[in-house]
């Protein structure tokens, strides 16, 4: 497992992707996360925060169904690719004990960092470090954000970004890992963010409105679910001609019917 944890900190998208397809095999049909050593658990769960967290909201320019687009950069803000991290830098003795907290807050401001094009996120990290003294608790937090940054003005990086996201998400709801975070993960407004991916006629992504899907599903799992009412509605699933019951019955429709134009499937 130790293994896996580390590949998701990879500048490879495919490599984090792949990582991300055998952990949600892992949450969803077994206890394996779940009786993992605890520091171990810790270590995989908050990297898969760090993946899942919230980019900013639809109404910030954010939404899924835009970022899921081959927008111009101009239809995104600026802080698409600037990196903006502050923390707390942790003073040591002379001997290297820790002293008390330090209470200025340190920022590393980097704007365009898509334009650095000569670089993989792992090497701008690196020499942010040379610089700049992040606690290592916060390493992985920072490398997700340079990563993001510097994929998002390319699309087909994206839409990694955009699936890794959602299949973290689905991950820590299978592991019961949400709760702490149950209100800026699962914010008002992403089921309907995760319906509006579902309804893009784009057929090229199929991949991106599966783990959609799926994270909707795992959304519906949750204990005492305070979703359940928007999922039902942003979908139609009350209504015989509502969005997800049309859809699933084209899906067999094409899947039975001889001649009828087959339904794309991500493989």
């Amino acid at each position: 497992m130790e293994h896996l944890t580390a590949l998701l900190s990879s500048s490879d998208m495919q490599v984090v992707l792949g990582v991300l397809n055998l952990l949600y095999v892992f949450s969803k049909r077994s206890n394996f996360i779940t009786r993992l050593n605890p520091d171990r658990r810790q270590a995989l769960l908050t990297r898969l925060t760090y993946l899942a967290e919230n980019w900013g909201e639809k109404e910030n320019g954010f939404g899924l169904a835009e970022c899921c687009r081959d927008l111009p950069m101009s239809k995104f803000p600026a802080s698409a690719t600037t990196l903006h991290f502050e923390f707390y830098v942790e003073p040591t003795d002379g001997t290297g004990a820790k002293k008390q907290p330090s209470t200025t807050v340190s920022v590393i401001h980097m704007e365009n960092v898509d334009k650095i094009t000569n670089k993989n996120p792992s090497q701008i990290m690196e020499e942010l470090l040379e610089t700049y003294a992040v606690p290592p608790a916060k390493h992985m937090l920072l490398l997700t954000h340079v990563r993001l940054a510097h994929s998002f003005s390319s699309y087909p990086k994206r839409l990694q970004c955009v699936q890794a996201r959602l299949q973290a998400l689905s991950i820590l709801v299978y592991c019961s890992a949400i709760q702490d975070n149950i209100n800026s993960l699962l914010y008002n407004g992403l089921i309907e963010e995760l319906v509006d991916v579902l309804e893009l006629k784009d057929p090229n992504l199929i991949e991106i409105k599966a783990a959609s899907l799926r994270t909707l599903t795992s959304i519906i799992h949750l204990d005492r679910n305070p979703k359940l009412g928007a999922i039902v509605d942003a979908t139609g699933a009350a209504s015989y001609h509502g969005f997800l019951p049309v859809l699933v019955r084209s899906c067999i429709q094409s899947l039975t019917e001889p001649g009828a134009d087959p339904f794309p499937l991500p493989f």
